[in-house]
């Protein structure tokens, strides 16, 4: 493994791990609402929450974190060296 994906990783679950904390005081305060867009998962069978974060926040997170383990990062679409071509 290289050094940057174990960076990667740590810094996704740092991520996750604050997005756990935050969320449900946040809803609590009633910043964020508890089912946002509307998507209620309990109806379709799966479980409203996990670890006591409503399912639609802990996808949310989790696709994030995809993003931020497996994004190359790379914010450019070339080499930058133009002049070569």
């Amino acid at each position: 493994m290289s050094d940057k994906f174990v960076v990667n990783v740590i810094v996704a679950l740092v991520v996750t791990v604050v997005a756990f904390m935050a969320i449900p005081n946040l809803i609590q305060s009633g910043q964020i609402p508890p089912a946002p867009l509307g998507l209620e998962f309990a109806s379709r069978g799966l479980p409203a929450t996990v670890v006591g974060v409503p399912t639609t926040y802990v996808l949310g997170i989790f696709l994030f974190d995809l993003m931020i383990v497996f994004g190359n990062g790379g914010g450019s679409s070339g080499d930058g060296d133009i002049a070569a071509h």
